[in-house]
């Protein structure tokens, strides 16, 4: 697989950006859900700097061997997501969100994905001002990224930015 170029998402108001690392891009790029009998996948992102205005996503984990993973559903085992956010913390990095695969070109988040994000945000009781949510699609070399963001105000959907402006 060639080394994805860093990808940076904006949120509508232009004042915050998340960026992914090439690291933590292959990592969830290597789950595409590209043939009948791939199974979802996804794990928790990892940044050293939560509560910036700018984002650096510098890991993703996951999935776990012991996690439930079917066509259009995911589950993480919890003992190894705890581990793995402890691990992540030794070397600087919190968690920031959540990723996982859909079957879809264009991939979007279910009502159950928000409504998981959102527990998580919620489990926070404020140490993060928001919590993510990234959907990995299938397709290409550069597969379609569904980023959204929970925090008090609700959710947001970051576009892309693209080129220069």
């Amino acid at each position: 697989m060639i080394t994805p170029a860093p990808r940076t998402f904006w949120y509508p108001s232009k004042d915050r950006y998340v960026l992914f690392t090439p690291d933590a891009l292959m990592h969830m790029y290597q789950y595409q859900q590209n043939c009948l009998w791939d199974r979802e996948a996804g794990g928790e992102l990892f940044a050293p700097n939560p509560n910036e205005d700018g984002i650096v996503i510098a890991a993703a984990a996951g999935p776990s061997s012991k996690d439930i993973r079917k066509r259009h559903f995911f589950n993480q085992d919890p003992d190894l997501a705890t581990r793995e956010r402890e691990n992540q913390s030794r070397q600087g990095l919190e968690a920031i969100g959540l990723w996982h695969t859909h079957p879809q070109k264009i991939p979007a988040p279910s009502e159950q994905d928000k409504r998981t994000a959102k527990q998580y945000y919620d489990n926070l009781e404020g140490t993060k001002d928001r919590y993510l949510l990234v959907v990995v699609g299938k397709g290409g070399e550069i597969p379609a990224l569904s980023v959204w963001s929970v925090g008090a105000a609700g959710w947001e959907m970051l576009p892309e930015e693209h080129g220069n402006g």
